[in-house]
């Protein structure tokens, strides 16, 4: 089976996006793409976008052929300017101790109360994403490029009720690297991941079919319900096993920020996962006063292959503001681009497709 047959799977019979066919010919498509000859590798490569749901140009393109929407209107309220798209990241003055600052936005975040939520009312979380894709030959950048996005999320007081998603792009595609890039390799800048609306219920927005239990689903990083973040353990110690954290730093600051990004982590979570951060080997400041989307806190990160990812965290209140992914210039791109970033605002509102403080 190749690509077109494998996206023709997730087109056929299937009436929204999120469904278990979608999510099996994800995984074989990534396979397939992982070990293609190398003559064809310039065609599908690209760069994880999303620490949590980006996948590949291929496996993007087969969601974007089947997702449904089911009348996505734009929320009012203004657009967020987005994280820093590009260019050598800014250094604030000489870093203190990264377990000294993780240890006092623990001491923060685990006094710090949650905005409030009554029954009727939904728990909004959004993100402003700037995601890059690179079309590549061999080790050789032919095609890069910028995609801005805003993905809203709307969960009930009820998580057991349906949730919304809208998913929107942001202004138009900005190319950062045309080096002798093929039509293919420039189509693939549309076939992004998709936009619209998703509903689902306990957030469910990939359930395997209609008669699933979506509320009954096993732990799902990329998926979480508060329910689900109620069984990860409280002692930083039992964090850092490898069913949690681990002590490897990439992988824990990538999994910190794929849970944090479900923007329902409660305050004494967020402290017992910066507590068990402050001894995992690796992590460093990077910068005392990273900006994101206007929002500035320290960023703490670690280098892994090809770029080094940063967490963004506010270190008087404990909050999590973003996240980002900084080359290092082994694949094109000037070292010190900001490759991958988030920011995210939350807030209660009354209904779906409310923004809060409108």
């Amino acid at each position: 089976m190749n690509e077109l047959d494998m996206i023709g799977e997730v087109n056929a019979d299937e009436p929204r996006a999120g469904t278990p066919r979608l999510a099996t010919a994800r995984e074989r498509l990534m396979a397939t793409i992982a070990h293609e000859p190398p003559a064809l590798e310039h065609k599908r490569k690209h760069r994880k976008v999303r620490v949590a749901s980006w996948t590949t140009v291929g496996v993007a393109a087969a969601a974007a052929a089947v997702v449904a929407l089911v009348g996505a209107p734009t929320p009012s309220g203004p657009t967020p300017s987005g994280p820093t798209p590009s260019g050598p990241t800014p250094s604030g003055p000489a870093p203190v101790n990264a377990a000294f600052v993780l240890n006092q936005a623990a001491d923060q975040a685990i006094h710090q109360k949650d905005e409030p939520i009554h029954p009727g009312q939904y728990r909004y979380v959004s993100e402003h994403i700037s995601a890059v894709g690179m079309g590549l030959n061999g080790p050789k950048t032919v095609f890069a490029w910028r995609e801005h996005d805003v993905e809203t999320t709307w969960v009930p007081y009820d998580q057991s009720g349906t949730w919304t998603k809208d998913m929107r792009q942001v202004g138009p595609f900005e190319v950062l690297v045309d080096d002798g890039a093929t039509p293919q390799d420039k189509a693939a800048m549309t076939s992004h991941y998709p936009h619209g609306r998703l509903i689902g219920r306990c957030g469910d927005f990939f359930s395997p079919d209609k008669d699933s239990n979506p509320c009954g689903r096993p732990f799902d990083d990329k998926q979480l319900t508060s329910a689900m973040i109620a069984t990860i353990p409280r002692d930083p110690h039992k964090l850092l096993t490898d069913k949690y954290l681990g002590t490897n730093a990439g992988p824990a600051l990538s999994r910190t920020i794929t849970w944090l990004r479900s923007g329902l982590v409660p305050g004494d979570l967020r402290a017992a996962i910066y507590r068990a951060l402050a001894m995992v080997p690796g992590i460093e400041i990077t910068d005392n006063v990273a900006n994101l989307d206007g929002h500035r806190g320290v960023a703490f990160g670690a280098d892994t292959a090809g770029y080094r990812t940063d967490i963004v965290i506010d270190p008087a209140t404990g909050q999590y503001i973003g996240f980002r992914e900084v080359d290092d210039g082994t694949l094109g791109m000037p070292k010190g681009t900001v490759h991958d970033s988030s920011s995210m605002v939350t807030g209660v509102v009354d209904k779906v497709g409310q923004v809060p403080g409108h």
